[in-house]
């Protein structure tokens, strides 16, 4: 049995009440840029209110892919809409805290609960 050479990447988008939830799995490389960028990208151009990035299958999270994540935050943030993060795996949690995006992310602890959350009223 042998393994494929690049690593796998799932990108998985729900439309539950109250979010848009893009769940990501696999691992978040330099190889796999491109599909994240792009799968950002068609999510951006909905512009959704509320959007719960779950991060609970994700197992390695690259610089580069951490890089888009912000970038897709702040574009969603100039449109009015709000990020929140689901399910950081410990060690994705602290290289996110070490890079100081600990702060930047809205973290949840549950899908549920960042879904339920009322969205902020425009201001």
């Amino acid at each position: 049995m042998s393994q494929d050479p690049v690593a796998r990447l799932e990108v998985n988008v729900t439309d539950p009440p109250g979010a848009v939830v893009v769940s990501i799995r696999g691992e978040a490389d330099h190889r796999q840029a491109d599909r994240l960028g792009e799968a950002l990208a068609r999510i951006l151009s909905r512009r959704p209110a509320r959007l719960v990035l779950d991060l609970s299958g994700i197992t390695f999270l690259s610089s580069v892919a951490i890089g888009m994540l912000v970038a897709f935050r702040s574009a969603l943030v100039r449109h009015g809409g709000e990020v929140m993060v689901t399910g950081i795996p410990p060690h994705i949690a602290g290289t996110l805290h070490l890079a100081g995006l600990d702060g930047l992310l809205k973290l949840q602890s549950s899908e549920r609960t960042a879904t339920a959350r009322k969205t902020k009223s425009p201001g």
